[in-house]
């Protein structure tokens, strides 16, 4: 417990960080642990994960989820004094219900490629999208590309607002940008349909501090425009 932030006790319910600890405690040579809970009421499911922290880390789950068609709605990372990882993440359920057991299994085994780098995330979202663009029937509906940093609303993080038309991989693709700016993200909350995507993220840069400079804010507002084009 003295591991954790004052954060993390004030933003998971006891349930979760029961879950946590179990299986922080039980790590042994694994890369990765998750339990699963649903939502009640709603086709979400809760997963509360255990690993070492990595760069990229959430770029890498959001990209595996994605591989598999579950959508996340939100994300909250919390990282340990000791080098752990404590994630939560409420997602959509796998799409066939009498397949989910084996979905969630293959996507835990992606997961653990994917931390470790011995997964092409890159290449197979990329692929995926190639294959949704034949797919999709797009709507007349265009969505206007926005980014908003806000420096007000957290005394911790740059809040990064973020708004635009919806295609396969673009959390993806967003949460990679935000990584090679050097920004880390520690809470995410997505809403997308089929026509746009609404997303707000709080970051902090490699020091832990808020974007102040107005060259950087304006670098982050290009490059992530750019990804939303």
């Amino acid at each position: 417990m003295d591991q954790v932030s004052t954060r993390y006790f004030l933003n998971v319910p006891l349930e979760d960080m029961v879950e946590h600890f179990r299986m922080a405690l039980g790590m042994e040579d694994q890369k990765m642990y998750w339990t699963l809970k649903k939502v009640k009421h709603a086709p979400v499911t809760r997963v509360i994960l255990c690993t070492w922290d990595r760069p990229g880390l959430f770029s890498k789950m959001v990209g595996v989820f994605t591989l598999h068609n579950v959508n996340v709605l939100s994300g909250n990372i919390f990282t340990l004094k000791n080098g752990l990882a404590f994630d939560l993440y409420d997602v959509t359920n796998p799409l066939d219900p009498l397949r989910e057991e084996e979905i969630w299994s293959k996507m835990l085994q992606d997961g653990r490629q994917a931390i470790e780098d011995k997964l092409p995330l890159d290449e197979l979202i990329s692929r995926k999208a190639e294959m949704s663009s034949f797919e999709e029937t797009h709507s007349p509906y265009h969505a206007v590309e926005r980014i908003r940093v806000d420096n007000e609303g957290s005394d911790f993080f740059s809040i990064l607002e973020v708004g635009g038309g919806i295609r396969t991989g673009l959390l993806y693709d967003l949460a990679k940008k935000i990584f090679s700016l050097g920004l880390d993200i520690r809470f995410a909350k997505v809403n997308s349909d089929k026509e746009k995507m609404t997303g707000v993220f709080y970051v902090r840069d490699a020091s832990g501090q808020k974007i102040y400079e107005d060259s950087a804010l304006e670098k982050v507002r290009r490059e992530i425009l750019g990804v939303l084009q």
